[in-house]
């Protein structure tokens, strides 16, 4: 018998499907195992209650193993892809840990220059260590949320590199939770952590006290990043035309990203602005259209 062959748990499971497939006048598909020897094979079945016949039904049955053994064979190397992702994503935080550490070390042996220009290379490096080490901490291991990123930039990373009591760095997000990739993530960090150091290293000259806000959004298949302060503004020399390193890498990261970046007319200090289109995948409003 089929409970014999397949123990209780399985013939009961084919039990049921043909007890459904008896009662529906549509078709009933049902997969199962059949022992051959000392090997299992699959099958997927096609049931039929006949209309002249009561209580009885017709089968199609065909045999699926290879699909089966395939299957497996790619829930396995997902599994090992998952943790080699997982493992790469280690120790890759590991080594730009170490780099940080390095840097921090160099900037209390060199003068207050020197020491300036490392710690900024340390805040870059820093920032790629954390999209790592979050990739580290979530089951996808190659997407990381956004807002809650970026704002754990703008108050560890910056707010360390930053060395200024008196600063205050605020954070908002409005519109829906958005994933993004490395290729995305990454560059829209850099920009940020740049424009948030250069808030903070030129708008509150000596003790002056203020804040940097970042602000994200989310609508209509676009991200905008905001990255304000009060302070005593830049000047007009300070614009995305600017040959100083920081403002080249903001230059190659929005073009990276296709994004349009400007600074904004403010009253009192300063307002950068850049609006780059999130990739289809990541479009909250396409998801919930779906």
């Amino acid at each position: 018998s089929a409970r014999a062959l397949l123990g209780d748990d399985r013939a009961q499971g084919i039990l049921e499907g043909l007890r459904t497939a008896l009662d529906r006048e549509q078709p009933t598909v049902i997969e199962y195992p059949w022992p051959v020897g000392e090997d299992e094979r699959w099958f997927v079945a096609t049931l039929t209650a006949m209309r002249n016949r009561p209580g009885r039904l017709f089968l199609v049955s065909l045999d699926i193993s290879d699909r089966k053994a395939a299957e497996r064979d790619l829930a396995q190397a997902l599994k090992t892809k998952d943790v080699l992702l997982h493992e790469v994503n280690h120790r890759v935080k590991n080594s730009l840990q170490i780099i940080t550490s390095l840097l921090q070390l160099q900037e209390r042996v060199g003068d207050e220059v020197l020491a300036n220009h490392l710690r900024e290379a340390r805040g870059r490096v820093e920032t790629v260590a954390r999209v790592h080490e979050r990739l580290y901490d979530t089951s996808a291991h190659d997407r990381v949320e956004v807002s809650s990123y970026l704002e754990d930039l703008l108050t560890t990373v910056v707010a360390s590199i930053g060395r200024k009591d008196s600063i205050r760095y605020e954070f908002s997000h409005s519109g829906g939770s958005v994933e993004l990739g490395v290729e995305y993530s990454v560059p829209l960090a850099l920009i940020l952590v740049e424009m948030a150091m250069n808030a903070a290293k030129y708008a509150f000259p000596g003790d002056k006290a203020g804040t940097v806000r970042v602000e994200t959004s989310v609508a209509s298949g676009m991200l905008t990043l905001t990255v304000s302060d009060d302070g005593v503004g830049m000047g007009s020399s300070f614009d995305l035309e600017g040959s100083g390193l920081g403002m080249r890498i903001v230059r190659a990261l929005s073009s990276q990203l296709r994004a349009d970046s400007a600074y904004l007319p403010r009253e009192r200090g300063t307002a950068f602005q850049l609006s780059m289109p999130l990739p289809k995948e990541s479009d909250p409003s396409r998801s919930a259209g779906a």
